[in-house]
């Protein structure tokens, strides 16, 4: 990944998801892989993340192969010849930073015949690893079930006596590490990332083992053999890897979905210039500051909020059936593999979206495309179409603009308005040639109505609308109006509407917070979290996840509705594709990629009109003994190593294209 640190706004994001295999018993695990899996569109966060952990599991599974050897950080030796299954029965959670890293000693482990958790969880976890603990981490974990708490060198001298030790005399000390894991790197620095824990947008729920969903692109993934596959990738034309494709770079983001979602907010500046020619106005910035200033109004304005939650449903699915109307009816899902290829049954392309017609059979983005077959044998799969998704996400936003003055662009296919002290709507365009009022709640639920037909009617596709008196309510009611429908939650509702919620169907309170609730607080429900204290959350959480927290479990936020939010950094990540060989050939091929690389960021800060003053760069080095990854020309299991650098000049395309070469180049 390059990193460009501007004076704007907002990341060109590549989505990520965590989660790591508890199979600790056969019928357990038989239950697991039968259950639904998960929905990226309103489904069980929980069954999300089953699935999510048996997937990693399987992938773990296939890199760290007991009879493979053990490769070992820094000065450890390797030993290629020892017993696979002496540490079976352990289940081994890392936390923190450690040396060998968390990556080392899960691949030692799990080589070892034991299990890795990504999570740590009461009900699986036998030894917690760490180089140090605080007090209140300590004191949580010995109230909890009996666990053994341990340093790093337990797992080191298990490996190399082929034997698990005592774990009596590696427990850890309390206090903190003073050791930093920091290397010179030239002009810059080479160091562990850090968590912080005080995040005033979010809540603390990434896992320091990360893990990325790869785009799988346009490989139609079904046939195990990883040598059958390249060389029909190689026959068919289709996206090589950059050791093979000189227009990698160029291709790659022209194909990838992650690409597309993530670099949405980047694309949307410009879009709106599209908006407002079709509204009539001069120019995007004359549409967004018309915007700001009704920002800038209401905030003024003691009274009433009314804040819309608008979602499209299902929409890469809608989208496609909305120009081939043979599908309506039909279960229908997006994937890069084709229900119709003669290996369509062993495929392992991902599903991203699905109908809620595929839905009623169980099928849920995030599937493989095989499995999806085995639940329902005619579900039809269509490619993506980047181009219609933006064309229809245009007419959309320009709906949005139409009939409201302070609008949010959330993704190509959710947004936020906010009616607070709009009197009469529509109130841009063609649309104004009938003015009706906006001053009473009837008057707002026709508001809706209306948008949501002019949507279907334009687009072919259907949104569903949610009604609160702040954004947390009215993404809460946009749930209980899918697919295709309208709800309101009244502002004298919302804080019993949300105490009959699940904690985890909470907005911004995922798997990570609710385990925390769990083991430290031991929270378990809705009713208990709203019994703790502000101080009590903020002990555990930090000072601002904490006070969010709160107020959320109460039905209450002070999210504002910005029309659009500067961007801190600009950025281009690729994490498919990445070979290169040795020699003087292949150097080259790298250098090259690199610089394609560098210079996708340079001109995506020349389209935002950005400058910067540091660049950073993250590259992935594949492990020794890794072995091919359990996706085809995914990243597999690899270190990482970040380098930033600061720099004077980088006021135009050429200049910022030259400093990040440089510096991925130490």
């Amino acid at each position: 990944m390059e990193d460009f640190d501007g004076e704007e706004s907002g990341e060109d994001r590549v989505a990520s998801f965590f989660g790591v295999g508890d199979e600790r018993v056969k019928n357990k695990k038989k239950r697991e892989i039968e259950q639904p899996r998960y929905d990226w569109d309103g489904g069980d966060f929980g069954v999300y993340m089953k699935e999510k952990q048996r997937k990693l599991h399987d992938q773990f599974a296939a890199q760290f192969k007991p009879s493979d050897p053990v490769v070992k950080e820094g000065n450890q030796s390797q030993d290629a010849t020892r017993s696979s299954t002496f540490m079976h029965g352990v289940h081994l959670h890392v936390s923190g930073w450690t040396q060998p890293s968390r990556e080392t000693l899960r691949e030692l482990i799990i080589k070892a015949g034991g299990e890795y958790h990504t999570y740590y969880s009461t009900k699986s976890v036998t030894h917690f690893v760490a180089t140090s603990l605080s007090h209140a981490r300590m004191k949580s974990l010995n109230e909890g079930p009996k666990i053994f708490i341990v340093n790093p060198d337990w797992v080191v001298d298990s490996i190399q006596q082929q034997r698990r030790l005592p774990e009596a005399k590696y427990r850890i000390n309390l206090g903190t590490d003073s050791r930093q894991h920091t290397l010179a790197f030239h002009t810059s620095t080479l160091q562990s990332p850090t968590k912080e824990k005080n995040k005033a947008d979010a809540f603390p729920e990434a896992n320091e083992d990360e893990v990325d969903v790869q785009d799988e692109l346009i490989v139609d993934d079904t046939n195990n053999d990883a040598a059958i596959k390249l060389d029909a990738m190689r026959r068919s034309g289709k996206l090589l890897s950059t050791s093979e494709n000189v227009n990698f770079v160029k291709d790659f983001f022209a194909q990838s979905r992650l690409h597309f979602i993530g670099s949405f907010r980047a694309r949307y500046e410009q879009l709106m210039e599209n908006v407002a020619e079709r509204l009539g106005m001069k120019s995007g910035n004359a549409l967004l500051q018309d915007s700001v200033t009704c920002q800038e109004q209401g905030e003024h304005m003691f009274v009433e909020r009314i804040v819309l939650h608008i979602d499209m449903d299902a929409f890469f699915a809608s989208c496609a059936i909305s120009v081939d109307p043979s599908l309506r009816g039909h279960p229908v899902v997006v994937c890069h593999s084709s229900s119709t290829s003669s290996h369509a049954v062993t495929s392992r392309g991902e599903i991203s979206a699905a109908n809620y017609e595929a839905r009623s059979y169980g099928i849920r983005a995030g599937m493989f495309l095989k499995t999806a077959l085995q639940m329902c044998p005619h579900v039809k799969s269509v490619p993506y179409d980047f181009e219609l998704y933006e064309k229809v996400a245009t007419k959309v936003i320009t709906l949005l603009h139409a009939f409201a003055r302070l609008v949010e662009v959330r993704s190509v296919d959710e947004a936020y308005i906010d009616l607070t002290g709009q009197d009469t709507w529509p109130v841009r365009g063609k649309e104004m040639k009938e003015v009706k009022p906006l001053k009473t709640k009837s008057d707002v639920d026709e508001f809706c109505r209306e948008l949501r037909n002019r949507i279907e009617a334009e687009t072919g596709c259907t949104a569903s609308i949610g009604i609160g008196s702040n954004k947390l309510a009215a993404r809460l009611a946009t749930k209980k109006a899918k697919p295709n429908g309208i709800y309101r939650i009244l502002p004298d509702e919302t804080e019993s509407f949300v105490a009959q919620l699940k904690i985890r169907d909470l907005p911004g309170i995922g798997y990570r917070t609710c385990e925390k609730l769990e083991t430290e607080l031991r929270v378990k429900t809705t009713e208990q979290l709203r019994k703790l204290s502000k101080t009590a959350l903020q002990n555990v959480f930090g000072a601002n996840a904490g006070v969010l927290i709160y107020e959320c479990v109460r039905g209450r936020s002070n999210e504002k509705v910005i029309p659009l939010a500067a961007r801190k950094s600009i950025s281009a990540t690729v994490g498919w594709g990445v070979r290169f060989g040795a020699g003087d050939t292949e150097y080259n091929k790298a250098v090259r990629f690199v610089v394609s690389l560098a210079e996708e960021v340079a001109d995506r800060a020349r389209q935002a009109d950005a400058v910067g003053s540091r660049v950073s760069v993250e590259l992935l080095k594949a492990k020794s003994n890794a072995g091919e990854p359990y996706k085809l020309l995914g990243q597999g299991s690899c270190d990482r190593i970040r380098s930033s650098a600061s720099i004077l000049f980088a006021h135009n395309q050429e200049s910022l294209r030259n400093e990040l070469t440089k510096v991925c180049e130490r």
